[in-house]
């Protein structure tokens, strides 16, 4: 299998799964529809500005219906504790439909930057 991508726009689903923005407690992304791909997914997480002593936790979320959300597994990212960082994880979702869902540890006030993609190979016929 060729590990080189010649046409990532074509080949490859590449979905906003919580657009930069700034977190100050736990807040979802929006439902991203991963139908028209196929095979493992992975999920890239950035991070901005983050207040002393906070820490974002970061992870996915699947669904059929867009409604119910339940982990997914092995899809969670390292706490986040400083600014700059980027992470990825790799993971095969069993449903539609998934999400991105941060939360923000620390003391009141605390609030931290970030945004997250999820990637897919898209389906060939």
């Amino acid at each position: 299998m060729a590990s080189a991508l010649n046409d990532l726009a074509s080949a490859a689903l590449i979905l906003s799964a919580f657009p930069p923005q700034v977190l100050a407690d736990a807040t979802p992304g929006p439902a991203v529809d991963l139908g028209p791909g196929d095979g493992p997914c992975f999920a890239v997480q950035t991070v901005g500005a983050v207040s002393a002593d906070a820490q974002l936790y970061g992870l996915l979320e699947q669904s059929d219906d867009g409604a119910a959300w339940a982990a997914v597994p092995g899809a969670a990212f390292a706490p986040a504790v400083a600014a700059g960082g980027v992470q990825t994880v790799r993971f095969r979702r069993s449903q539609r439909y998934v999400r991105w869902t941060g939360s923000v540890d620390g003391p009141e006030g605390s609030a931290v930057a970030a945004a997250v993609v999820v990637v897919q190979q898209r389906k060939t016929f």
